[in-house]
Order: C-alpha cells, then sequence, then structure tokens
C-alpha cells in the first residue's frame, strides 16, 4: 500500500516569480488568484492594493510582469502577490516580493 503524502499538490506559477529560495514559484491547488500588497517605502507597513469600492485588487495566477506594472499603474514601491482562494482567503506563502520601479 503506498504512504500518503500530507503534502498540498502546487500548480505552476509564472515562470518569473521566485519562492523565497530563488526556485520557480508554485501555488497551493486552492489558490485561484494573487491579492496585490504594497509597501510605498522601506519600513512602512503593507497595505492592500484596493479597488475604489474598497475590494482587493487581484490579479491572475498566470500574471506577466507588464500586466502586474499596469495593475499597480504609477505606483511605485515593494509589492507582494498573495496568494488568495475564492473566498479571499490566503493559500499558502508568497513569491518574493517584487520591486516596480518609477517611470519617467
Amino acid at each position: 500500500m503506498p504512504a500518503t503524502s500530507k503534502r498540498r499538490r502546487r500548480r505552476r506559477g509564472p515562470r518569473w516569480l521566485l519562492d523565497h529560495r530563488g526556485r520557480p514559484y508554485r501555488a497551493t491547488r486552492d489558490a485561484t488568484a494573487f491579492a496585490i500588497h504594497y509597501q510605498p517605502t522601506e519600513g512602512a507597513l503593507w497595505r492592500r492594493l484596493t479597488r475604489p469600492d474598497g475590494t482587493s485588487r487581484t490579479v491572475p495566477l498566470d500574471v506577466t510582469r507588464a500586466d502586474l506594472e499596469a495593475a499597480v499603474g504609477e505606483a511605485a514601491g515593494a509589492y507582494s502577490l498573495v496568494p488568495v482562494t475564492d473566498a479571499g482567503r490566503q493559500a499558502g506563502d508568497p513569491p518574493q516580493m517584487l520591486f516596480v520601479p518609477t517611470r519617467t
């Protein structure tokens, strides 16, 4: 009888996202999107990026760097893509934080 594993199956994420060890990021199976969190300056608290109606701004799991930059607009800073379920709950660890430079 094969041993059962308690490890969660993971889906491939975008190849440009890395985990905390520098390897390609893999989202958990129950993740459906990334909620965008940002840090406007070093040492500031992380904030959820929200839409005008107050809901979290999300991007799909297969987001590209260009799509992310379009979603955050002109706001430069550090960003964290937090994997979430359909219910909006965090689903696993986020990939490494990303830096969006100031556009000129």
